[in-house]
């Protein structure tokens, strides 16, 4: 088998198993099938041999944050670009003491039961 050949091979097999290889694993994996085994049974041998990675947490957005972050996307910036600006964003709100949604809400909801609007302000 010439060395590209064994490359595309390497290459397929790696892509169709979800694999990522660096340089030097691709090397081993050729050194796998220089010794008979196919390319596809080198790439998992490489592959079993990989420490598993954890996933990153999933980040989660309410729709406010949400509308935030498409705009900061069309706006050309990257998703860890736009996530740490969200991030940024929600420490502002934290330290400023902005109320949530929720808060607001309730708040809200409170007035129109009592019909008070502030704690010195006379209902209407």
């Amino acid at each position: 088998m010439s060395p590209q050949q064994l490359q595309n091979e390497l290459g397929l097999a790696a892509r169709r198993g979800n694999a990522k290889l660096s340089e030097a694993e691709y090397a081993d994996a050729a050194a796998l099938v220089a010794q008979g085994k196919s390319p596809v049974d080198a790439v998992a041998t490489i592959k079993a041999q990989q420490a598993p990675v954890a996933a990153p947490p999933k980040f989660t957005m309410n729709a406010a944050e949400s509308k935030a972050y498409a705009r900061l996307l069309s706006a050309g910036k990257s998703h860890p670009e736009a996530v740490n600006a969200i991030v940024q964003q929600r420490a502002l709100a934290q330290s400023l003491r902005t109320p949530s949604g929720e808060e607001v809400r309730n708040a809200v909801a409170e007035r129109n039961a009592t019909g008070r609007w502030g704690p010195n302000r006379p209902g209407r």
